[in-house]
């Protein structure tokens, strides 16, 4: 690999291109080409890279390794990015309660409901029409006003 050897990834790239255009589905140059753009998170163009070394030859093991690390760069990031989202939020919920309660305590008192609500799954009221009322008292009177209790 032409990035090992000290070369920086622009000058690598671009003779990994030359080579491609020598022949395009050289599966070791393809794999070069994708390593150095996962180095440089491009994670997307890198994958693509590998699918072609591998459609090109399929025993290519490297290719497929590669491919796995990027797959796996990508879903960590995804996962990092929806913590971060979180904390964003949770931040959020704090600095409105502050500014809601009067203060920290407030905030996390508040933060604390809304959070405790967002987290919780919200129950969709039957449809079913009401039953009539019980023989004896009328929709506007409990049982026990009913019996005088």
């Amino acid at each position: 690999m032409l990035h090992c050897l000290g070369w920086d990834s622009e000058e690598s790239i671009k003779a990994y291109d030359q080579a491609l255009k020598i022949n395009p589905s050289f599966a070791p140059s393809l794999t070069g080409k994708g390593t150095i753009l996962n180095d440089m998170g491009k994670y997307e163009e890198a994958i693509s890279l590998f699918d072609k070394a591998l459609k090109s030859d399929s025993s290519y093991s490297l290719a497929s390794i590669n491919k796995q690390f990027s797959l796996q760069a990508i879903a960590k990031m995804e996962r990092e990015a929806s913590q971060k989202e979180e904390q964003n939020r949770n931040i959020l919920f704090i600095v409105i309660g502050i500014v809601v309660g009067g203060g920290i305590i407030g905030g996390l008192i508040f933060s604390s409901i809304y959070m405790a609500k967002a987290n919780t799954v919200t129950v969709i009221p039957s449809t079913k029409p009401k039953t009539e009322p019980q023989q004896g008292y009328t929709d506007s009177e409990t049982e026990d006003e009913w019996r005088g209790i």
